[in-house]
């Protein structure tokens, strides 16, 4: 019986090892997501300052700007969401 404990538990810790490598590689691809979108974002507000190339259809870049700082909110949000999960999943 014991012994059979024993494979369980190991099985079990085997599981966690598992889900913790996948909320890491989960956070570390939302915290590449939000950097890229800040990217996007400071390029956008860039194309829609007066006078750029791009200033005659700066009215689109504004909005692809504010949809690209949503965006990146809910990226860093979910990040954080993920190393809370991970962290809680730690006690």
């Amino acid at each position: 019986m014991r012994r059979w404990d024993s494979e369980y538990n190991e099985i079990w810790e085997r599981i966690e090892e598992i889900e913790d490598s996948i909320v890491r590689k989960q956070t570390l691809a939302l915290s590449i997501g939000a950097r890229e979108l800040l990217f996007i974002k400071r390029e956008l507000e860039r194309s829609a300052a007066p006078g750029s190339a791009a200033d005659s259809g700066s009215s689109i870049a504004r909005r692809c700007c504010v949809a690209a700082t949503a965006a990146s909110r809910t990226a860093t949000r979910a990040a954080e969401f993920h190393s809370s999960v991970r962290a809680a999943q730690r006690c």
